[in-house]
This record gives structure tokens, sequence and C-alpha cells, in this order.
């Protein structure tokens, strides 16, 4: 048989070649998909990984299989990465055919789980918050990664957005964020960098909590009625990003129920 080399996709080819927007369909897709029984996504193994001197690093993969493909996802997480070159994800999906077997295709998975998040935030978005109002909604991101101008990017593209406010732990990237969004031209709305997260989250529409805190930064008091929320950051139940009250008044969407009652801390507590 003459020999198999799968394709790989670097960051920037992903970048090329799926735009968020897409993404929200192959999104839809997917979760109708495991919705009706068609796919199989077994709940992540997370391995803490025993480093020294306090710091912190995971390795995760993530297996699954729908129509003729089944994958793996494995990344690391090390959240010290932050504010340095590296991203605090890396890794790759690895894509195999159903029908031999045959290794198709290694993607980077930082780019690729980048633009599927906020896809499945634009997503969850289109299907559950509340019409824009004309002037289009307020959008507030808690969190200064680089799931900001991604989300900013998916929502733009189920609704119209007529302001952002921005808030994060270190003031210093929350500027530098608002700054890009600025420079995307005359397309990027007003964006406003706030001091405090309830203040930034006090007129949201939407708002989108994008960080691995391990106490929650976002109070359901803060909350105005019939406000939106996509939750992103936990995945773990050390990590909240919501306080009890959030969670409670809110009616609860989940990707898959046997994830979301054992990761992330939000829910489990």
């Amino acid at each position: 048989m003459p020999a198999h080399s799968p394709h790989f996709i670097d960051e920037a080819a992903v970048r090329r070649l799926l735009s968020v927007a897409e993404c929200i369909g192959s999104v839809e897709e997917a979760l109708a998909g495991y919705s009706a029984g068609r796919a199989v996504m077994p709940v992540r193994l997370v391995s803490q990984l025993p480093l020294e001197e306090g710091k912190i690093g995971v390795l995760s993969t993530m297996p699954c299989y729908m129509g003729d493909y089944c994958a793996c996802k494995t990344i690391t997480v090390f959240p010290g990465n932050a504010g340095t070159e590296l991203s605090s994800h890396q890794g790759a999906v690895l894509l195999f055919s159903v029908a031999d077997g045959r290794l198709l295709s290694i993607t980077d998975g930082h780019e690729l789980t980048l633009i599927r998040t906020a896809a499945a935030s634009a997503l969850a978005t289109r299907l559950l918050a509340n019409p824009s109002p004309p002037e289009g909604c307020t959008l507030c991101m808690l969190g200064t990664g680089d799931q900001v101008l991604m989300h900013l990017a998916a929502i733009q593209a189920v609704r119209p957005v007529g302001k952002v406010n921005i808030w994060g732990r270190n003031p210093e990237r929350a500027e530098q964020r608002a700054a890009e969004i600025a420079a995307i031209g005359p397309t990027a709305p007003p964006v406003e960098v706030f001091r405090n997260a309830q203040e930034a989250v006090a007129d949201a529409d939407i708002v989108c909590t994008l960080t691995p805190a391990t106490e929650p930064i976002l109070k359901g008091s803060w909350l105005k009625p019939g406000a939106h929320i996509n939750a992103v950051g936990c995945c773990t139940p050390r990590e909240r990003e919501l306080d009890l009250e959030a969670v409670t008044r809110s009616r609860l969407y989940v990707d898959t129920r046997a994830a979301c009652v054992k990761e992330p801390g939000d829910l489990v507590v």
C-alpha cells in the first residue's frame, strides 16, 4: 500500500482556512449531532502534572467520534504563561478516518480551540440571548486573554454590538485589548475599560467570562434582568467564575451534561 502522510495544519493555516462565522455553523451541527446521539464524546481526561515550586501544569485529552471521522485533541494548560509570548493553552488535534483508522491531519490546537470556543459562545448567544436593541447590545468581556478579540468577532457575527466593556485583573492588559479593538477600524464598536467588574457588567446585555479564576469574578446581584452569560473559562472543580447567585438566578444550558456536572467549579459547587 502507498504511504500516507497526514496533512499538517499550522496556526496560520487554521486562521486562513476557518473563519469564526463559518465555525458557528460547524459547532451547531456538532452539538445537534451529539444531542441526537449521533456522536460520542467521553468526558475529557485531565492529568495534573507534578511540577515543582508551585507551578501549575495540566495535560488534557479529548476524544470524540461523529460521522466519518474520529478525533482526539491533546493540550497542555500552563496558566503561568499568561503575559508571555506563549499561550496558556497549547496542543494539537489529530483527525482519523473511521473507514480505516488512517491519521488524516494534525492541526494546531491553540488556534482551533480559540476559534471553536468563541463560535460556541456565539451560537449560544444567537439561540438564547434576548434580541439586541436598535443601537446594538452592550457586550462585556471579563478577562484580557486571547479570547477577547475572537469573542468580539464571533458575537458580532450573530448580534449587532453597540458597545464593549472590558475588565481584567491586569489593567494594563485590559487597556491593550481595548486598543486592539479600536485598531480594527471603522467597524469597531466603542470600547471602555473598567476598574472593577461590577461597573463593567452593570449595563451589559451579554457577558463573556474568559478567565481561569479560582474565586468568582461575576456576582448574580450585579446582573440586570435578562442578561445573557457565556461562561467560558472554568473547566476544573477548583475554578469558579460565577458566584452561587449568578448560577441559581440563571436558566442553564450546557454543551454536555456529563462534563458539566463533573468539571466546572461554577456548577460542581
